[in-house]
């Protein structure tokens, strides 16, 4: 049976919560999303909305009712939605600024999950004594070429260096990064936006990741200067 816990605030400094999270399982299916309406841009909270609001809408016509759909089938159908709402946010509200949000969003279904990812929102898996990173941050300093051609401290110190390369909404096209896998006893998966992790060390998250309000104490204690959100999935 899949437990879950979820958390969004929009911190100590920000005016408005630019996240959005979803949640959502049945016997056979979950599904759980973390969106982070791009900073700085105009109407990312109306980006992130719409990203949950788009997957909530596929989940309730085609899956909480429908316990024998493929693993395949499922996938294709989440894809389709994610590529439609990213040409949705990117043909209606890109009418007056750059509109987009990052996402993270992960899938489980029986005994297999996935995860599809855009921006530099993350999924952890921790699994026995092992607590890993599955996605990639789709920034700057982590195209393949930039490692070819600058050192470390150079990257370092690049005007670049954090700049999303990827996001929902910004481009008419996307296609968002997949990684699927087998599900095993007492896996925990924690999706997460960066105004977690950008204020808690990955040492000190694989101690606390299992507590919400250990990550909410973190956080704060760093001064929240982002908007935060989280959800906790265990298998």
């Amino acid at each position: 049976m899949i437990r879950y816990e979820h958390y969004t605030d929009k911190g100590l400094s920000s005016q408005i919560n630019q996240d959005a999270v979803f949640c959502e399982t049945n016997d056979n299916t979950a599904v759980f999303c973390v969106a982070d309406g791009m900073g700085g841009h105009m109407h990312g909270e109306q980006a992130s909305n719409a990203i949950v609001e788009a997957i909530g809408a596929w989940y309730r016509e085609n899956v909480y009712e429908n316990a024998g759909v493929e693993f395949c089938r499922l996938l294709q159908g989440l894809e389709t939605i994610l590529s439609n709402v990213n040409s949705k946010i990117f043909e209606e509200m890109n009418t007056d600024g750059l509109c987009g949000s990052t996402a993270v969003v992960l899938i489980i279904s029986k005994d297999r999950y996935a995860v599809y990812s855009a921006g530099d929102s993350r999924v952890y898996l921790k699994r026995g004594f092992s607590f890993s990173q599955l996605t990639v941050d789709d920034v700057w300093q982590n195209k393949p070429e930039i490692h070819n051609h600058m050192d470390m401290n150079d990257i370092a110190n690049n005007e670049n260096y954090g700049k999303l390369t990827k996001a929902v909404g910004i481009k008419n096209h996307i296609v968002f990064n997949r990684i699927t896998g087998e599900i095993r006893k007492r896996d925990i998966f924690f999706l997460c936006c960066d105004g977690v992790y950008k204020y808690i060390a990955d040492r000190k998250l694989k101690r606390l990741f299992t507590s919400s309000k250990k990550i909410c104490d973190e956080v704060r204690k760093a001064g929240a200067p982002d908007n935060f959100s989280f959800i906790i999935v265990r298998t």
